[in-house]
């Protein structure tokens, strides 16, 4: 009888209605995405099998979605039994990323009642399963990341506009550039962006702005584009969110970031899984000025070889 009760409260919440969305073939990208959304952190160097898995059609978004909420690292961090309180928790926490949003009365009540009579294996696929992650994302949408979706192996192709700039590709044919088409930095494309909106066409693709940006950093780690930095976008530690985190809000706006640029960027913040090494996975920027500063060629940057963020080394 709960196992129904659990579906069906997945299928009594409101789903958003279907929108064309954007998408991009960079299957690195999107594993990276899918693992600030639901593992709040970036790539770590386990990332690349999802990724072959991803670009090579064997997985859809959401298997990688799946893996990364079943993984043993999900459970030790967002997903620990052992009282009503963290079983609370566990829900909530698979609430705001299986589906990017808080838990609604309803449907907590009936998850939690789920979890404690067939585990959390049947909770998390009576989400991904729900009508409502079908409408919201489907087989290859990623939740939490502003409707973005993976196109699937079309990286060769060039729109009508015959724009194929190496950093970009028309995947959707609509004769522009959208963010999620770009395969440099989001610096690099707000700095071509001369108009503001949004989008790259063929004269703001081969013109770089001059000047750099006030702020970039906080349009890099603004990556759901909604004008604030929560905590799993933030690159730096929880210690300095917080001091920055002026009213409590648990939300980052310019005005308590301010002036942190590239400069706040430090050797630490990059190298997540703390091994000593940032590697490719770990950094936030093109493949380009990662090799320049990889002098051995090793594939890894040590504290002796960082030099900072591309646009503000030392």
């Amino acid at each position: 009888m709960l196992r129904v009760a659990v579906f069906a409260v997945a299928l009594a919440v409101p789903a958003a209605a279907t929108a064309q969305q954007p998408c991009t073939t960079d299957a690195r990208y999107v594993v990276d995405q899918v693992s600030r959304v639901v593992l709040e952190r970036g790539l770590d160097r386990n990332a690349a099998t999802q990724i072959s898995r991803l670009s090579s059609g064997t997985a859809t978004v959401k298997d990688v979605v799946r893996q990364a909420v079943q993984s043993p690292e999900y459970a030790s961090r967002f997903a620990r039994r052992g009282s009503p309180a963290a079983d609370e928790q566990t829900i909530r926490n698979l609430y705001r990323h299986i589906f990017g949003r808080e838990a609604d009365p309803s449907g907590l009540q009936a998850h939690m009642a789920g979890l404690n009579s067939q585990g959390i294996e049947a909770v998390i696929n009576a989400m991904l399963e729900s009508p409502e992650y079908q409408e919201k994302f489907g087989d290859y949408g990623v939740p939490g990341a502003a409707n973005l979706r993976y196109c699937g192996r079309t990286a060769g192709a060039v729109g009508s506009s015959g724009i194929d700039s190496g950093l970009a590709v028309d995947s959707n044919r609509d004769g522009r550039i959208d963010r999620w088409e770009w395969k440099g930095t989001w610096q690099a494309f707000d700095e071509r962006d001369r108009n503001g909106d949004g989008t790259l066409t063929g004269g703001e693709l081969g013109a770089v702005g001059t000047g750099g940006f006030q702020n970039s950093r906080f349009t890099r780690l603004d990556w759901n584009g909604d004008g604030r930095i929560e905590r799993n976008e933030w690159d730096g530690t929880r210690a300095e969110f917080n001091r920055l985190d002026a009213n409590g809000d648990a939300v980052l706006v310019p005005s308590e970031v301010g002036g942190v640029s590239e400069a706040g960027v430090t050797f630490r913040s990059l190298d997540r899984n703390r091994d000593g090494r940032i590697t490719f996975d770990e950094w936030n920027w093109n493949r380009r000025s990662f090799n320049r500063q990889d002098i051995d060629g090793d594939g890894a940057l040590t504290r002796r070889e960082f030099t900072g963020a591309p646009d503000n080394q030392r």
